[in-house]
């Protein structure tokens, strides 16, 4: 039997009215949290990333300045230990690469080269460190012989390995910069073979550069050749090298400028007392004071300085040294 027509409309009427979902009604309410949930987590999230930005443009500027105030002649060193300050505060200062490069080049210029290689030796000599960390590596151990210490088979070992660090670093490089380093430690390890290599690529790359001229004038150097050129070359330096400044004190004691030869010389005893290059001139300086001397007491002063350096080499030289027998001499007079 057929159903009334209004029997009919009053079910899809019904069936309309049911069909319809009651979470369509309630959307805006069952979202409203996750919206609110998202705003608070994306506030925090722009707060981390904002702080973490800020202290990130921190950090290189610190850097920055440390970069400036190691770049000054002299050096504040009452700012250096205000930055100190400062890196010490930074979390991973104890770990960090960056900033252990930092603080190991301030202890360079504090003249602390046992500090400076205690902090960064780990980063150095990672097989992963940068060319600029190698650079500083090799530099604080030049520095920690230049000191000297009391074991010189330890003492050796730094000069060793700073001259083969230089020497690879060089070779990778090609840089003027990187060889001098190379001929200075080469030098000092009294290496001829590698003192010409470095020699001839520094006149290879630019022969006209300060650094080659100095590594010529160093191959051709006798105490009574002319001094002016090594006097100019002095003046192109802002950090006259070891070698040059030797070579310059060794002019003036052969041109009579005696006071001068040991002005020199006292600077680079305080600055290099390691090197044996230098022990040699002062050994040298002082025995012409001695010499020079027109009394009994004027030589009593200038014997013990003399002495001094002459029983240093007398222990630290090679002892295949030639020059061994000179020494003892000299001490007789």
């Amino acid at each position: 039997m057929d159903e009334p027509e209004d029997c009919r409309r009053r079910i899809a009427v019904t069936t309309n009215k049911t069909i319809t979902p009651r979470s369509r009604r309630r959307g805006p309410l069952v979202f409203l949290p996750l919206l609110l949930l998202a705003f608070v987590g994306g506030y925090y999230v722009f707060g981390w990333f904002s702080a973490r930005s800020s202290a990130a443009a921190a950090r290189a500027e610190l850097l920055r300045e440390v970069d400036d105030e190691l770049a000054k002649e002299p050096v504040d060193t009452s700012a250096l230990s205000r930055l100190v300050a400062r890196i010490d505060k930074l979390e991973d200062h104890t770990s960090a690469a960056d900033l252990l490069a930092a603080q190991a080049r301030i202890e360079l210029v504090r003249g602390r080269p046992e500090r400076a290689f205690d902090l960064f030796s780990s980063v150095g000599n990672q097989p992963e460190a940068s060319e600029a960390d190698r650079r500083l590596l090799t530099a604080i151990l030049l520095r920690r012989h230049e000191a000297g210490g009391t074991d010189k088979a330890m003492t050796e070992g730094w000069l060793r390995d700073a001259a083969t660090r230089a020497l690879a670093i060089a070779e990778r490089t090609g840089n003027t910069n990187d060889w001098f380093v190379a001929w200075q430690a080469s030098v000092r390890l009294d290496d001829a073979d590698a003192v010409k290599r470095c020699r001839e690529q520094l006149a290879a790359i630019d022969a006209e550069s300060r650094e080659a001229r100095l590594a010529a004038a160093a191959a051709a150097f006798r105490a009574d050749g002319p001094a002016d050129v090594l006097y100019a070359l002095r003046g192109e330096f802002t950090v006259v090298p070891i070698e040059l400044a030797v070579m310059v004190a060794m002019a003036q004691l052969q041109a009579g400028e005696t006071a001068a030869a040991v002005t020199e010389i006292e600077a680079l005893l305080n600055r290099a007392p390691g090197l044996i290059g230098v022990r040699v001139a002062a050994a040298i300086v002082f025995h012409v004071c001695v010499l020079n001397s027109q009394d009994d007491a004027g030589k009593q002063r200038w014997r013990p300085r003399r002495d001094a350096q002459l029983d240093w080499l007398l222990e630290n030289a090679p002892p295949d040294d030639k020059r061994r027998e000179t020494w003892s001499q000299m001490k007789q007079q």
